[in-house]
């Protein structure tokens, strides 16, 4: 009975194998502030048109569905 008790002491004793360590998820990079008003604005600038190059592209796509569903639709048919 004790050398089983000595054994699993001895098997407590022994160190754990290192556990790997998981990859940590890198830091957002950090954009520099602008040093001037104009930057600013011309960070602003490219920004709106970008938005509004987005927003057109939308609305043309929104166009050609509708043109589609009305085009899908068939015309009601009466009869004589």
């Amino acid at each position: 009975m004790n050398k089983l008790w000595k054994s699993k002491m001895s098997e407590k004793a022994l160190p754990r194998p290192e556990r790997e360590q998981p990859e940590r998820k890198q830091k957002p990079k950090v954009v520099k502030k602008p040093e001037s008003m104009d930057e600013v604005t011309k960070l602003m600038k490219e920004l709106q048109i970008r938005q509004l190059e987005a927003q057109k592209r939308m609305d043309e796509e929104l166009a050609l569905m509708t043109d589609a569903h009305k085009m899908q639709r068939p015309s009601p048919y009466y009869s004589p």
